[in-house]
């Protein structure tokens, strides 16, 4: 178990060393196939979406309309 966790903290460190601040201009999806995502469990925003979408995410949270967790 120990092993996984430190798989899975090394790939992290790489995935944030390549990606991150980049936003993708793909689709994306969970499961379904290679092609579409039409039996997807998941189906991501559109990429022309996800800039105004992680500028919503952002105001929300540096917003303090709501009480912080656990308060």
């Amino acid at each position: 178990m120990a092993a996984q966790i430190l798989a899975n903290i090394d790939a992290m460190e790489i995935a944030f060393d390549h990606a991150t601040g980049v936003v993708r201009t793909d689709r994306n999806w969970i499961g379904g196939n290679n092609v579409n995502p039409g039996s997807a469990s998941f189906v991501g925003p559109l990429p022309q979406e996800v800039p105004r979408l992680l500028e919503d995410l952002s105001a929300g949270i540096n917003d303090d309309i709501l009480p912080p967790a656990g308060s």
